[in-house]
């Protein structure tokens, strides 16, 4: 896939969608391109869908963008905020004091934990608050430990990890197996170089039959896969190749810095689809037809 830049000016009106559908056919028309555009990959923001509009484009949506919007409902329930404020307040304490990260550095090594600093979610950011309860999670032993350490055993210290129960540490690992799919979708259609939009189908459907409550789920998992069902719609199409800043570094610094594995990572697309792929095909699948395959294909997502 190329990408390239035509053109970068700054405008100085508000940004309403009739300027905007402006400026975009003022810069396709220089370049006499105009009546080439075949769709339009925005955001879901309302003065976009104006200016798309107005050009009479097709517009593609950004999956991805979808994606965390719906993360985003869910974190907003009350019985999410309560337990995932804890956390935070935790990571955001170690992080200020320089002397609570050099105990927590020393309890990593002692217990051979990854050297991994934690992460404080920031809002605007696609997955960090999955990425800081996960790293949270990781380094739980780390933090329990240095918390016993008498350089770090002023009240106000102790009581903050004190109030963090073990049915907290419960909730946050069913957090992480719920969103992890989440999680793992977004990489997949967050890529700059090559086109998503022929995974949203397969990913849509994964995403449908994870959030669909089943008899094994907690009762903690339950309570939210069917509130987020009445907050949350994923049916919406697009592409993704919008990839928040910061996303894929984050990432990629997960595995960088974890301990050597002797089977190589898998993709975000090949760890998303893994059950799929280690489902061993039948003979009578293997003497179909590519037509025949395809076929099945778009009747099992029609």
């Amino acid at each position: 896939m190329r990408q390239k830049v035509l053109q970068t000016k700054a405008v100085y009106k508000a940004q309403k969608g009739i300027v905007i559908a402006e400026e975009i056919a003022d810069v396709l028309t220089d370049f006499g391109i105009f009546d080439k555009i075949v769709a339009v990959t925005v955001d879901n923001a309302a003065n976009m869908d104006v200016a798309i509009h107005r050009l009479q484009f097709v517009k593609l949506g950004c999956f991805a963008h979808t994606l965390n919007l719906a993360a985003q409902s869910l974190y907003s329930l009350a019985i999410m905020s309560q337990w995932i404020a804890k956390i935070r307040a935790l990571v955001v304490w170690i992080k200020r004091s320089s002397m609570a990260k050099t105990v927590l550095q020393e309890k990593q090594a002692i217990l051979k934990l990854p050297q991994h600093s934690l992460i404080l979610d920031v809002r605007t950011r696609w997955n960090s608050l999955h990425l800081m309860l996960e790293r949270f999670l990781e380094q739980y032993p780390a933090i329990q430990a240095a918390s016993l350490d008498q350089r770090l055993r002023k009240p106000m210290e102790r009581d903050r990890l004190a109030r963090f129960t073990d049915e907290d540490l419960r909730r946050a690992e069913d957090f992480i197996r719920l969103m992890r799919v989440m999680y793992t979708s977004t990489l997949c259609v967050s890529s700059e170089k090559n086109p998503t939009s022929g995974q949203i189908l397969p990913i849509l459907k994964k995403l449908e039959m994870h959030f669909t409550v089943t008899d094994g789920d907690t009762k903690f998992l339950a309570k939210n896969l069917t509130d987020s069902e009445k907050s949350t719609d994923l049916d919406c199409g697009g592409d993704g190749d919008e990839n928040m800043e910061g996303m894929e570094s984050e990432a990629e610094e997960n595995v960088s810095q974890m301990h050597p594995c002797k089977t190589p990572k898998m993709t975000p697309l090949e760890e998303l689809f893994a059950d799929e792929d280690a489902q061993k095909v039948t003979p009578q699948q293997n003497s179909m037809s590519i037509q025949d395959q395809v076929e099945k294909e778009l009747h099992m997502y029609a």
